[in-house]
């Protein structure tokens, strides 16, 4: 048994009033971006595809179901090539916290941002113009969509999205599983989480939903909560924007209801040649490889920043100096610290940014 007209419609509101939030809160990481230029990393970059990538999606969402058969396939069109670039740039960014903490690549560049582009939006492109090929975009419940009237346009709904979905979530599992063989349950490994997370979260009710419709008995209860998981997709990527330490201490200037970033993380792992700072700063080990932009472009991820380092310790305040035991260094302030190795040896170089050295053993 289908559902009503009704409930279509119910289901339908919620979808709008949802995704009218998410653009909100899109629009909230965007305009962050371009007003505050300390958010303009490569991290900054991967986060501003993400919104964008939402934007998309949730402008299209907002004109509900069009009664045109024609404006009804532009939307779906829409929404399929804003939700697949958005899911491939959560994985993109997946892959590259892994590649700087697992692989220890600190040389993150503006030339592999280039090739995260060309990889999602030539997928996104292919994927999005398969179902057009046989016309499959048309009404859905709540939305248009790719239809459900012939055995093509179930396919096309695998193939171009809940396999390319359940892909990504798995993966970025699969990224936060080696991640965290490597440097334990820290803060990067706990904020990384969420994306994964999120996309589980907000996504599966929609593919049990769809197995409902094929068996012709969905259920309305579950289709109002897809249709707001989905339509709050945006507004959680916001959620966890606006929560980068970053992000955080520029809005710490004008808001001062927020609390104060007062977490502390122990920051070396034996026998790596990377560390994590308090607040995730990821340091190397003063290794003389990579490039000057690579070092320029330091990776928070909102995470945390991840920098690579090629100079001695600098520190904000000096006034409140770190211990440092036998190569483990314990952050006991609130000041941005970068460390490396003296010499290769469990000794460290400490330099505040009065530029006098002290040598720690």
């Amino acid at each position: 048994m289908g559902l009503d007209g009704s409930q279509k419609d119910a289901i339908e509101l919620v979808s709008f009033v949802t995704n009218i939030l998410s653009l909100c809160g899109s629009l909230f990481i965007i305009s962050n971006y371009a007003l505050y230029k300390e958010l303009r990393n490569m991290a900054g970059k991967l986060v501003f595809m993400i919104a964008l990538s939402d934007c998309i999606t949730e402008f299209a969402s907002l004109f509900m179901t069009p009664s045109s058969s024609g404006l009804c396939a532009v939307q779906g069109l829409i929404l399929q090539f804003g939700s697949i670039a958005s899911v491939l740039w959560v994985g993109c960014i997946s892959y590259t916290i892994y590649d700087i903490i697992v692989r220890k690549n600190v040389t993150i560049s503006e030339n592999q941002l280039w090739w995260y582009h060309v990889f999602v939006w030539t997928s996104t492109t292919l994927l999005t113009i398969l179902p057009l090929t046989t016309g499959s975009y048309g009404e859905s419940i709540g939305w248009c969509w790719v239809k459900e009237e012939k055995d093509i346009d179930s396919v096309w709904r695998i193939l171009t999205w809940y396999s390319v979905l359940i892909v990504v979530i798995l993966y970025s599992f699969y990224m936060y599983y080696k991640i965290f063989e490597e440097v334990g349950n820290n803060l990067v490994v706990q904020r990384m989480k969420y994306y994964p997370v999120v996309l589980f979260v907000c996504y599966s009710p929609g593919f049990i939903f769809r197995l409902q419709k094929i068996n012709n008995n969905p259920s309305f209860t579950l289709g109002v909560m897809y249709s707001a998981l989905k339509g709050i997709y945006g507004l959680m990527n916001a959620l966890i924007f606006a929560f980068n330490n970053n992000v955080r201490k520029i809005w710490q200037k004008s808001c001062l209801c927020l609390p104060n970033l007062q977490e502390n993380t122990t920051v070396q792992k034996e026998g790596s040649t990377l560390s994590i700072s308090r607040m995730g700063t990821l340091i190397d080990d003063g290794s003389e490889t990579g490039s000057d932009e690579g070092i320029e472009n330091a990776v928070d991820l909102q995470v945390g920043t991840l920098r690579a380092v090629r100079s001695p310790l600098t520190m904000d305040s000096f006034s409140n100096l770190p211990q440092v035991n036998a190569g483990s260094l314990q952050y006991h302030d609130d000041a941005h610290m970068q460390v490396m190795p003296s010499n290769g040896d469990a000794n460290m170089q400490i330099m505040p940014s009065n530029g006098h050295a002290i040598q720690v053993e």
